[in-house]
């Protein structure tokens, strides 16, 4: 089709940025910060209470074993009550304060991995599988909350206790603080060692044989119907039950490897209690110190240890942790499909506006095929056009990059000479709305399938949309009227129901251009006439680009052919 190219306007150098970010207020981080630092402070108080519980109860039980005078045991009586009591306190107000900020922390995580999601949807998404999704959306926050929760905060007060008791052991006898000290290097060193090399390689694998389940059990789910009615239901549950037996034998295998090291580090807690009762004993009879004293040097240890317990299971959560932290990071850190320029231009549409297509190449992200090629393209305000062309000749490629979701890699699409690269992505769109032939049906009503259109649309809006792609009559036959649920994606509803849906959808929004992707293409040819007339007095005067598989029984009226573009996709 003959076209006299415009000149171009080169689009300014952007730098990427996240899109529709919001800033967290300057003191939302240091406060997280101070919140996880006092359930830190509290986890360690809790600890040490702990290991005074226990010396204190041993030096009771052995001074009381001497008949002292009712007096002497006051002090051991109110030590053991004051570390009891404390300790249920403390740990309270740790589980208290340490959930409060791990749930604040994984909120702001689920919102940023969520955004950085939205930037690169939809051109970004193609690859991408729902299972997969929704395991970095669930699993792996969980694995990052497990970080937290299960073994920062206790490690904390792991270290405390450690170095609490060592000082009290070597204030008190200082061969029992160089025993102490090789049983918590084996508990608190070797024996997480041992786990991360036993645990590493399975974790990977693990996180790996998970996603895949999942996908594939979303799969299932998502595509059930028609498994059932081609009859490879059957073949496709026993993949999800063989990934689960796969899945099950790796889970398998680090808790073997778990277990070996928990019985480690209950074999150093035995040796080192051992070593210890024989050496207060030799100290106690060389008058070194006294029985009572004896007595808590060798029981304290054992509350020790109990902390130490969980610290293998600690350690295969931090390799969890990392590994879903990275992922959670590249889903984060994404760079968006389409760049957002530090200064964007202003843009806006009059009436005498202009959306022009000059010879247009795209290409979709992580590939280097072009989709379409060499389309020019002039839409004037109040006028239509038509996109024509095969399947898989680039027409829905053409209404994405209308709407900005995809940049071009060579001519450029402007409004009013402005290239919209130089343009905030979120403001093409206000301008620029595409009703995709396969647009998404949210597991709501279809009232509040229609609001996502218009938030603010009135019943009567509503209605005229509804009416002017002929389903007034229908949803008024229904129970519930307009508050009736259409199923996940859709499927209370019929395909073609669910697409004039969408369009109704469309048509409610205020964007002054409407990209309308095959509008008609799951509709009985009379039914695709009935609302194609409708739509024709609805749309009269508006801005709409059509995109069809060829050009018969064409959108405009005939005045409207003579004066609007015809534009084939090869």
């Amino acid at each position: 089709m003959p076209h006299r190219r415009a000149p171009r306007r080169r689009a300014p150098r952007q730098r990427v940025r996240p899109q529709n970010f919001r800033r967290r207020r300057p003191g939302g981080t240091k406060r997280l910060r101070w919140r996880l630092l006092g359930a830190g402070g509290l986890s360690a108080g809790a600890a040490l209470c702990g290991i005074g519980l226990a010396g204190a109860s041993a030096w009771l039980i052995a001074t009381a074993a001497s008949h002292p005078p009712v007096l002497t045991l006051q002090v051991g009586i109110a030590a053991v009550q004051a570390f009891g009591f404390g300790r249920a306190v403390l740990r309270y107000g740790e589980r208290l304060a340490g959930h409060d900020a791990t749930l604040r922390i994984l909120t702001e995580l689920r919102v940023r991995v969520y955004r950085g999601l939205v930037r690169r949807a939809p051109a970004g998404m193609a690859g991408a599988s729902g299972g997969e999704l929704l395991s970095g959306m669930t699993a792996d926050v969980e694995a990052v909350q497990d970080v937290l929760l299960k073994t920062l905060l206790p490690a904390v007060g792991v270290v405390a206790a450690c170095i609490g008791l060592l000082v009290a052991e070597a204030a008190a006898l200082p061969a029992a603080a160089l025993v102490l000290g090789t049983g918590i290097g084996v508990a608190v060193g070797l024996a997480p060692a041992v786990t991360r090399r036993l645990a590493r390689r399975a974790e990977a694998r693990t996180a790996q044989a998970r996603a895949v389940m999942s996908a594939n059990v979303v799969g299932l789910l998502d595509t059930l119907p028609d498994l059932v009615a081609f009859g490879a239901a059957d073949e496709q549950a026993g993949r999800v039950v063989a990934d689960d037996a796969r899945l099950t034998a790796l889970e398998r295998r680090g808790a073997f490897g778990a277990g070996i090291v928990a019985g480690l580090i209950a074999l150093a807690s035995g040796a080192t209690c051992a070593v210890l009762a024989g050496l207060c004993a030799h100290a106690v009879s060389a008058r070194q110190v006294g029985g009572p004293v004896a007595a808590a040097l060798v029981l304290a240890p054992l509350a020790l240890f109990e902390l130490c317990a969980p610290l293998p299971d600690a350690t295969r959560a931090v390799d969890r942790g990392v590994s879903a932290w990275r992922r959670l990071s590249a889903a984060m850190q994404a760079q968006p499909v389409v760049a957002v320029p530090d200064r964007p231009a202003d843009l806006t549409w009059t009436s005498t506006s202009v959306l022009e297509f000059d010879d247009v190449a795209a290409s979709w992200p992580d590939t280097t095929r072009l989709a379409v090629r060499d389309v020019s393209l002039r839409l004037r305000a109040g006028e239509q056009a038509v996109i024509t062309g095969p399947s898989g000749s680039g027409k829905s490629t053409t209404a994405a990059l209308a709407a900005r979701f995809l940049d071009p890699v060579h001519g450029s699409v402007r409004i009013d000479g402005t290239d919209l690269r130089a343009a905030d992505p979120g403001r093409v769109r206000e301008i620029v709305t595409v009703v995709d032939q396969d647009a998404h049906l949210f597991d709501a009503t279809i009232r509040e399938n229609l609001r996502i259109g218009r938030p603010d649309a009135s019943e009567d809006d509503l209605w005229d949309a509804l009416e002017a792609v002929s389903l007034g009559t229908w949803v008024r036959s229904l129970p519930h009227g307009l508050d009736t649920p259409v199923g996940v994606a859709g499927d209370a509803v019929s395909g073609g129901e669910g697409q004039r849906i969408c369009l109704a959808r469309g048509l409610l929004s205020r964007a002054p251009v409407l990209v309308l992707d095959e509008p008609t293409a799951h509709l009985d040819a009379d039914t695709a006439a009935a609302v194609l007339d409708r739509l024709r007095a609805r749309l009269d005067g508006r801005t709409v680009l059509w995109i069809r598989h060829d050009a018969g029984e064409p959108p405009a009226t005939e005045d409207q052919k003579r004066e609007n573009e015809l534009v084939r996709i090869a």
